[in-house]
């Protein structure tokens, strides 16, 4: 049986995954690899929102049930305001565009506001998991 404790450090993993895609992304984005970078802004906020969702109790399988999940331990309890899962669901559109089409219309501009909003997904993530939850990453 796992403990607090290992739950807390587990989440931190988790969390800290988040942290290495979003300098991948960064350093993709500065080398103009704008569907590379998208991919893995998404799934730096897919981690960042995996790390809350288990110490919420919750451990989705897929990328949809994450969503749903999300959307209803998360957003439809005001843990976290609408904006989050408006942004969650760019992430995710934008993510399965650049990974399976073949023509992208990405830039910088377009990638590094997506960059911003994963950064403040982030700071979001990482105030509630301090406060509900006495975990700093």
């Amino acid at each position: 049986m796992v403990n607090k404790q290992e739950n807390l450090e587990i989440a931190k993993d988790i969390f800290l995954k988040g942290d290495e895609k979003l300098k991948s992304a960064k350093i993709l984005m500065q080398n103009q690899l704008f569907d590379d970078s998208i991919s893995r802004i998404y799934y730096s906020v897919f981690y960042f929102v995996k790390s809350l969702l288990f110490l919420l109790g919750e451990e989705p399988k897929t990328h949809k049930g994450m969503k749903i999940v999300f959307g209803l331990k998360v957003i439809k309890t005001d843990l976290m305001d609408k904006k989050f899962g408006r942004i969650l669901n760019d992430l995710f559109e934008k993510r399965e565009n650049s990974d399976y089409s073949i023509y992208t219309y990405l830039d910088f501009e377009t990638t590094e506001n997506l960059l911003h909003d994963a950064i403040t997904f982030r700071e979001e993530i990482k105030k509630i998991l301090k406060e509900k939850f006495d975990l700093i990453v």
